[in-house]
């Protein structure tokens, strides 16, 4: 099915009005024009007539005034000669008068005034100029008409763009709730599944995650575009971690990796989020907990996804954390960092200088699109690259943070 460019109408409308005012001036500029011309040539002649009536006026020669008369009438400005003697009486009229401009000049003889002669000039009439230059404004009506066909052609909406509006208006419409999507259960549970599979592993696996060399990026991860990590990673100054027993740590990193692991799949299971899934997620260590989410294309918002879960990851922590210390357990806050794959080690190194939580670090354009989503700070005094690129997330919209809290209270409750 082809559409017709966006508002067709309303540019057909300003061609239209843009013919009428091209028209109008045209017609106004050779009016006026026609009329400075008229002026200076009647002038002119009524000069030249004047001088050459003065001795066939002067013995009321009317045949000689008649025949002067009508050599200047077939002129093609002048509509009308009239002779009048002395007393104002008209002699001889030659042509018929007009009510266009008329100019009166004395005719005067050797010693005295003979009359005077009054010419006049067609009256100026816009239809005959119309009818003049028809070829040139036939041409600029040619050229509306074809700049209107081109628009039409040029400015009609391709398939990607139809496309790119379409998935913007359902995801909209999911956000709002105003749309069921029937795949929406299958996208919750297929981004639970490499949660469930972290969340039931063995000691053993735990410890094999723990290692240096799962904490770095595996050599078979694909660097997508639309691949963002966020690191949860504890806020631990003073090295307290170093003097707790491995039991009490290892529980406390199993609470934090199942309220982790809830607060993904529920923040996932969103309408909104549909495209977007785990990659993989890393059971908590002394380094904290790391996740990877991916999006399936380019209308998946995995990077607002990494945000939220970033903010929502705070969340969660200063609750737990709030509880633990009011029952005198051990508990540590933390600090996320979200960027993408290839600078998730950049990121925590800035972290180490600025101590803002959330960080991001993503792309110019990414940053670009989710500033409507929340506010975005530049740090203070930056000194590299990496610096002058990372954000703070201050605070999320309203909404977003309306979402944020329902989706902490299902987690802490599920517990």
């Amino acid at each position: 099915m082809t559409y017709p460019a966006p508002r067709h109408g309303l540019f057909a409308v300003f061609i239209l009005v843009s013919l009428t005012l091209n028209l109008l001036f045209f017609v106004i500029s050779a009016e006026r024009q026609q009329k400075e011309r008229y002026e200076r040539s009647i002038q002119a002649e009524a000069v030249a007539i004047a001088e050459e009536l003065s001795a066939p006026l002067s013995i009321n020669d009317r045949i000689s005034m008649s025949v002067v008369a009508n050599r200047y009438i077939r002129g093609d400005d002048v509509a009308f000669v009239g002779v009048y003697d002395v007393n104002d009486n008209l002699l001889v009229p030659v042509g018929k008068e007009t009510n266009g401009h008329a100019v009166k000049e004395v005719v005067t003889g050797s010693q005295s005034v003979l009359g005077h002669v009054t010419v006049q000039t067609h009256e100026i009439n816009r239809a005959k100029i119309i009818s003049d230059n028809w070829m040139y404004l036939v041409g600029v009506a040619f050229l509306h008409a074809l700049l209107l066909l081109i628009y039409g052609y040029v400015a009609r909406p391709t398939d990607a763009i139809r496309l790119e509006i379409s998935h913007d208006v359902r995801n909209r419409l999911l956000a709002k709730g105003l749309l069921y999507d029937v795949n929406q259960k299958n996208h919750a549970h297929s981004s639970g599944d490499p949660i469930g599979t972290q969340t039931g592993s063995s000691s053993a696996h735990h410890a094999k995650h723990d290692t240096p060399s799962a904490q770095s990026e595996p050599s078979h991860q694909t660097q997508s575009e639309h691949t963002y990590v966020i690191q949860a990673r504890f806020d631990d100054p003073n090295d307290l971690l170093a003097t707790v027993g491995n039991q009490t740590k290892n529980v406390y990193f199993s609470l934090c990796h199942q309220l982790l692991s809830k607060a993904t799949t529920e923040l996932l299971a969103l309408p909104v989020f549909y495209g977007v899934s785990v990659e993989s997620i890393s059971p908590f260590g002394d380094q904290g907990c790391r996740i990877v989410l991916s999006g399936k294309d380019k209308y998946s918002k995995s990077a607002l996804a990494s945000i939220l879960l970033a903010r929502l990851i705070l969340m969660l922590n200063q609750t737990i954390y709030d509880k633990h210390r009011e029952l005198k357990r051990f508990a540590l806050p933390m600090r996320t960092y979200v960027s993408d794959i290839a600078r998730q080690d950049e990121v925590v190194s800035v972290g180490i200088k600025h101590r803002k939580t959330p960080l991001v670090l993503m792309p110019n354009r990414v940053i670009t699109d989710l500033s409507s989503h929340g506010n975005f700070l530049k740090l203070a005094d930056p000194i590299s690259v990496a610096e002058r690129e990372c954000r703070h997330l201050r605070h999320v919209s309203v909404s977003h943070a309306e979402i944020l809290e329902r989706v902490r209270d299902k987690v802490l409750l599920s517990g």
